[in-house]
């Protein structure tokens, strides 16, 4: 425990474990606003289930692909248009809900690549920021446990927002990705941080 605290007190430690937690909460909440909205604007489960696998799909596509991209050019540049890509995924279900489905289809495939590959990024700051292959342990040790809230708060925030409405949820699941995108990639070490060589 008192390697975290260590860890937690260096510059910008806490800053990015806690923007990069905020930002992937999409990750956990993505799916199951996707579902809810669908289901809310009278789609059925089929339609459900396929949108929000078509989101976890793009998802999986996108990372590497990002992730390849800012390796090339740097975080804050491939982070912030992505998270505001993703939140454009999410706002664009919102507002047009499942039909006609060829828009539903291109929203949630825009939200699910356009999710930033915020652990990569994260995970590529740490031995910048931290001293020692200690401290950089305990921060991917924390980072691994840290990820949980992701999948225990997300999908808690999602049925919160969904209560008041569907479109509340996906306008929260795109603003956490924004803000913690945000509070992570306009730090000092994340703007000065530069991929390897190809």
């Amino acid at each position: 425990m008192r390697g975290y605290v260590v860890f937690l007190r260096r510059p910008y430690a806490a800053r990015l474990l806690g923007g990069t937690l905020l930002g992937r909460l999409p990750n956990g909440m993505g799916m199951l606003a996707v579902v809810l909205h669908v289901r809310a604007d009278g789609g059925g489960y089929p339609l459900a289930g396929t949108l929000a696998a078509i989101f976890g799909l793009a998802t999986a596509a996108g990372q590497p692909v990002l992730g390849r991209v800012m390796d090339r050019y740097g975080q804050p540049p491939v982070l912030l248009p992505a998270a505001c890509a993703a939140a454009a995924g999410f706002v664009l279900l919102a507002i047009v809900g499942a039909r006609p489905l060829p828009v539903a289809v291109a929203a949630v495939v825009l939200a699910g690549f356009a999710t930033p590959p915020l652990e990569a990024g994260l995970r590529a700051l740490w031995p910048d920021v931290l001293d020692g292959p200690e401290q950089v342990d305990a921060a991917y040790a924390l980072d691994a446990a840290a990820q949980q809230i992701i999948f225990t708060a997300g999908p808690l925030l999602v049925v919160a927002a969904a209560a008041v409405n569907t479109e509340t949820a996906l306008l929260l699941t795109g603003g956490c990705g924004v803000a913690g995108t945000l509070g992570g990639a306009l730090s000092g070490p994340s703007r000065r941080w530069r991929g390897g060589p190809d």
